[in-house]
């Protein structure tokens, strides 16, 4: 805990994923992603 009383908590995700594979166009707008008002680039 922070000064605060701001509470992190964090879990490994131990899953193997395959490398290489791409969104398709029709899959990418249901990806749930949001860009941060800093770096949102």
């Amino acid at each position: 805990m922070t000064k605060t009383w701001l509470k992190v908590r964090a879990e490994l995700d131990k899953n193997i994923y395959p490398k290489g594979r791409q969104a398709t166009g029709a899959q990418m707008p249901t990806i749930n992603l949001r860009r941060d008002l800093f770096h949102g680039e």
